[in-house]
């Protein structure tokens, strides 16, 4: 669609201290229309040791929220008398942003719950006569949890599922499988509830530490004649700073 809406986002984190603690970085780009919004938040989380085989990690994070709202690009404004647009070209807020998280993991599973945008963000505000409106972000809740099959020494099947809830938004589960050949080569599909959408996804590993994916998405909704789908690509990295640790030195930090 033209002008459609873009999402670009990065993500690096890493532990360090005997494996038990880890810190984050978080960069996410939304374009809007005429409004872009920027997040950038350091996280910090904390793990434990829980039975023979399980973790508990416990997470936080906190930064900035900004919002740029430029009225120069939208090429007419039917009514520019509304006092909604406040006669500026562009609108520019910061606000502080934090979100928290749990996350339990074994060999064979994992179950995960957090939470984003804890101190609802408020932008674009505006007097008008005795009156203070704003927009705002709302608190978004998430749980998932996903299991892993093994079904001989060459292939994986994962089973997966992701609940989301938003104030004013419809409560969406998404739930998916992939197959996995040798944790190198994936091929999946996911279905998501709600704005209906189904998808097809491929990762492989080009070699030690280097992942690339794509996937493609498709909405049956109420938007689907007017679309033909949208294409998204990844590529992530996993860099060895320090030496590597064994199973047996990790083992021996959580005792």
């Amino acid at each position: 669609m033209p002008n459609s809406p873009q999402l670009i986002g990065l993500n690096m984190h890493a532990p360090f201290v005997n494996q038990r603690n880890s810190l984050g970085f978080i960069f996410q780009r939304e374009t809007l229309g005429p409004q872009a919004i920027n997040l950038v938040n350091l996280t910090y989380a904390y793990k434990f040791r829980i039975g023979e085989s399980g973790f508990l990690s416990l997470g936080i994070q906190g930064g900035l929220f900004n919002t740029l709202t430029d009225w120069s690009k939208i090429d007419h404004l039917l009514h520019p008398e509304d006092p909604f647009y406040g006669g500026e070209d562009r609108w520019v807020t910061n606000r502080f942003d934090m979100g928290a998280g749990a996350y339990f993991q074994t060999n064979d599973f994992y179950i995960g719950i957090s939470a984003r945008h804890l101190t609802t963000p408020k932008f674009d505000e505006i007097q008008f006569d005795d009156e203070k409106f704003h927009s705002l972000i709302r608190r978004q809740f998430f749980l998932m949890g996903g299991y892993n099959i093994v079904l001989n020494s060459y292939l994986n099947l994962r089973p997966r599922m992701l609940m989301r809830y938003k104030q004013n938004e419809p409560f969406t589960v998404s739930t998916g499988v992939d197959l996995a050949y040798l944790n190198r080569f994936s091929l999946g599909v996911n279905f998501m509830t709600g704005l209906p959408t189904l998808t097809l996804a491929a990762t492989v590993e080009i070699f030690e530490g280097l992942r690339v994916g794509y996937a493609f998405d498709m909405n049956f909704g109420d938007i689907g004649p007017f679309q033909r789908g949208s294409h998204e690509f990844f590529i992530s990295y996993y860099m060895p700073i320090w030496n590597k640790v064994s199973d047996s030195e990790i083992n021996e930090h959580f005792r």
